[in-house]
């Protein structure tokens, strides 16, 4: 077991290892790149995360699909306490369906 003072070692020793074979992170054959999203409101977070997929026969287009947006229990955002709050907004935090 890794204790956690070593932890920044684990990911230093991680990094040099993935830089040896491969060159960079970005060239390992096992990357899966993404797309992330998120949405903060005074209810609640909704976040999304897609597969990048290529687009066409070129290397530089890329896309990927419909974004769902799920509702994240139990996560809580840095900034939904800057949002302005109506006069006519019900109080209770619970999520937009």
């Amino acid at each position: 077991m890794l204790r956690w003072q070593h932890l920044q070692d684990f990911q230093l020793i991680c990094n040099w290892y993935f830089s040896y074979l491969y060159g960079a992170i970005a060239n390992c054959p096992y990357k899966i790149d993404t797309v992330s999203f998120a949405l903060e409101t005074r209810h609640g977070i909704w976040a999304a995360q897609l597969p990048i997929t290529p687009k066409g026969p070129g290397k530089k287009k890329r896309t990927f699909g419909a974004v769902t947006l799920q509702f994240v229990d139990g996560a809580e955002g840095r900034f939904a306490g800057l949002l302005l709050v109506p006069d006519d907004a019900p109080s209770g935090g619970s999520p937009l369906h």
